[in-house]
């Protein structure tokens, strides 16, 4: 969402300034990663964290407009400090603040990229050449990497080089710098690492993950709205026409209108970073979908129901050659237990229960 808004104000010609934190410990209040874009008239989009780390920011925003050369400040709030400055957490963190012009047509491309990465849910990986401490470079060095290729390198970098993948490697190109090599797809969480005298930053783009919804009904509908704002790409399946349409699911990214849900999940490629909830109308389309959803790789497979109906489903897949420990990583009944009744409230249950799979799974 953040980089599709940054390619927005690049393309209309608006120049901007991009806080993100690079580094952090303690109880800071966002991870490594966050980033906010500020604007020429105070304005901000994002959050690194409110209160006064951002307020102090801002003033350093205005600095970078007029030199038009990225810095990097160093927030140091513990306890006490995060009290009296209005911050919710402490902690320290370093925040990287950039301005980006409209006119640099190698920041546009690599945002461009990014935002593909993030639409297409790809797994990536940012590398910045942060300001040098020791020679004072301001210049900043970025390269994309994703899963298959390089997607960006800036051309005149003798920095960073990629190794492009091939048969015995990983599951990704190889990064390098200064010769010393980098496997990328074991990189899991933001990396700040020191060569040469310089840092370098290394973060894996959060792909946030694909939720397939099945059934479009009253819980469905609260449930896409939610999972849009916490980042999920959200897809939702139905076999009634009625129900699975923009106007009954406005904004959602793909609505599929299938014929039944006997083989639904044939033609939809899961993967790890796929979650996946049913909440169809009925017990036979329950057992149905989650007996195909049992033989796929999604880190996430939630149902609804009763502890009654769940368990009724459960024998019926028993007696299909399921077993105990197959059924035993199913999230069922479904969602947080936070004794959630109304639509909303069940699917605000099941999103928290999916932000808690999904930070396991980052961490991990």
């Amino acid at each position: 969402m953040l980089f599709q808004q940054l390619l927005l104000d690049l393309q209309n010609g608006k120049d901007v300034v991009l806080a993100t934190i690079i580094s952090r410990n303690g109880s800071a209040p966002r991870m490594t990663g966050a980033r906010m874009i500020i604007y020429s008239d105070g304005k901000i989009f994002g959050t690194i964290g409110g209160g006064q780390l951002e307020a102090r920011c801002m003033l350093t925003a205005k600095e970078v407009c007029i030199s038009k050369e990225p810095v990097i400040k160093e927030f140091k709030l513990t306890g006490k400090d995060a009290a009296s400055t209005d911050m919710i957490c402490g902690g320290n963190q370093e925040v990287l603040i950039e301005y980006l012009s409209a006119k640099n047509l190698r920041i546009i491309k690599l945002i461009e990229n990014l935002v593909e990465v993030e639409k297409h849910r790809n797994k990536g990986w940012l590398i910045t050449a942060l300001p040098d401490k020791l020679t004072k470079k301001p210049v900043l060095i970025h390269g994309l990497i994703s899963t298959d290729s390089v997607l960006y390198l800036d051309q005149d970098d003798n920095e960073i080089h990629i190794i492009e993948k091939n048969e015995t490697q990983g599951e990704s190109p190889s990064l390098s710098i200064h010769g010393q090599v980098f496997d990328v797809s074991n990189i899991k969480e933001p990396l700040k690492v020191s060569i040469e005298g310089r840092d370098y930053s290394i973060q894996p783009l959060d792909i946030g993950g694909t939720v397939y919804i099945f059934g479009g009904g009253h819980v469905s509908q609260q449930l896409a709205k939610i999972t849009k704002l916490v980042g999920f790409r959200t897809v939702v399946i139905d076999d009634r026409e009625d129900f699975a349409n923009q106007t009954r699911f406005p904004g959602v990214d793909e609505i599929q209108l299938v014929a039944s849900f006997d083989h639904v999940l044939v033609n939809i490629q899961l993967d790890p970073s796929s979650y996946l909830v049913i909440v169809t109308r009925g017990h036979l389309h329950d057992h149905i979908v989650l007996s195909a959803a049992l033989k796929t790789s999604a880190v996430y497979i939630g149902m609804i129901g009763s502890k009654r109906k769940v368990e009724t489903i459960y024998q019926a897949l028993m007696k299909d050659g399921y077993s105990r420990d197959e059924l035993s990583k199913v999230y069922a009944p479904i969602g947080m237990r936070i004794d959630a009744e109304s639509p909303e409230e069940i699917a605000v249950s099941i999103v928290a229960e999916m932000i808690m799979v999904r930070a396991k799974l980052l961490k991990n």
